[in-house]
């Protein structure tokens, strides 16, 4: 057992060259309720307003899923902007990602393989998933991450997804 916590912790000190921090990427600091850095928070929140941006633009042409995909689209384009506000105007020094991450991008490619009921079935899991693992980065920022603007901002954030999660989990199964 002291060895895997010595991994544990050897790792996380190594993890400058990864682009997020190890505690971040494998669910270790959402687990024990721990804040992200600034730096993850930022790169999480921008991979899923893109994430979601993208997976529904595919949803639109399902007809169950127009209104909340649309929905999707508007309020996660304004937080992107939002955020971008936050980083410029107290000189965040970040480099905002501009793709998906890796595990988004071949939920994407699910997605863009599957159609009619499959397709909805999909959506709605990727959706309730994404929306817990963003209210959990947000609310753990809200609680104790070091920038007061950002800080602010995910705490005023956490309602709307929680309404976005509300919403998924009533889409069509």
């Amino acid at each position: 057992m002291k060895k895997t916590y010595f991994l544990v912790a050897a790792l996380c000190v190594a993890t400058p060259a990864f682009a997020e921090s190890l505690p971040e990427r494998t669910g270790i600091n959402s687990a024990m309720g721990i804040a992200p850095k600034t730096d993850d928070f930022i790169q999480g929140a921008v991979w899923s307003d893109l994430f979601e941006i993208q997976s529904s633009q595919q949803a639109l042409s399902e007809p169950s899923l127009k209104d909340f995909a649309s929905k999707m689209i508007e309020d996660h384009h304004k937080t992107s902007a939002e955020l971008k506000q936050i980083v410029s105007d107290n000189n965040i020094n970040n480099m905002l990602p501009v793709d998906v991450d890796e595990a988004s991008q071949k939920k994407l490619d699910t997605l863009h393989g599957l159609h009619g009921e499959s397709f909805v079935r999909q959506y709605r899991q990727d959706q309730i998933t994404a929306h817990e693992n963003a209210l959990s980065l947000f609310q753990r920022y809200a609680k104790n991450g070091d920038n007061p603007a950002l800080k602010k901002w995910a705490a005023s954030t956490v309602p709307t997804l929680e309404e976005h999660l509300r919403l998924a989990k009533n889409l069509p199964q």
